[in-house]
């Protein structure tokens, strides 16, 4: 009885550690989608693990899967897989914010790529809601490391006023 139990025990630790079948943890994300931005193979591994994990997804992991989705555009050669790539990314990314409109790390992942992408695909029409969304969020957010990530973000975007990251500077302390 005893033996069977703690294979019971086992087997639960190994199925509540996600990562077991391939599923991929907000964890893992948020650590990775850093990396990605400017490391091609880790871009790769993100989109491999998204592309292999078939369960529902949330909103926030929509919306990481969406961004990670865009970037593999920046990595692709090819101009057609990279206007797939980004649309494809794009329309992931809104169905999370059509999902959860107030949730600030989402809000976070547009204006990130809103900022930075090139005007002529015309991302660019939720900069300023989204900054104003994340300045009044900001002091809410749970994870103080995303927090710091998002305060950091918009204290050095061009988009922020200096009235505005004055602010941000208070709520971060």
């Amino acid at each position: 009885m005893r033996y069977f139990i703690v294979i019971i025990c086992v087997w639960a630790i190994l199925l509540s550690s996600g990562d077991l079948f391939g599923q991929i943890t907000i964890l893992e994300v948020r650590n990775g989608y850093t990396q990605a931005v400017d490391d091609e193979e880790a871009c790769k591994n993100l989109y491999d693990k998204f592309e292999s994990d078939k369960k529902k997804l949330s909103p926030i992991m929509m919306g990481y899967k969406g961004c990670v989705y865009a970037l593999m555009s920046k990595h692709s050669g090819n101009p057609f897989s990279k206007l797939s790539y980004f649309n494809d990314g794009k329309k992931l990314l809104e169905n999370a914010i059509g999902l959860d409109s107030v949730n600030a790390e989402l809000r976070f992942l547009r204006i990130t790529m809103q900022v930075n992408l090139p005007s002529f695909l015309m991302y660019n029409e939720n900069i300023e809601e989204d900054k104003t969304l994340l300045i009044s969020q900001l002091s809410s957010v749970k994870n103080g490391k995303t927090k710091e990530t998002i305060g950091n973000f918009l204290i050095n975007a061009d988009c922020t006023s200096a009235a505005e990251k004055i602010l941000i500077e208070e709520l971060l302390n």
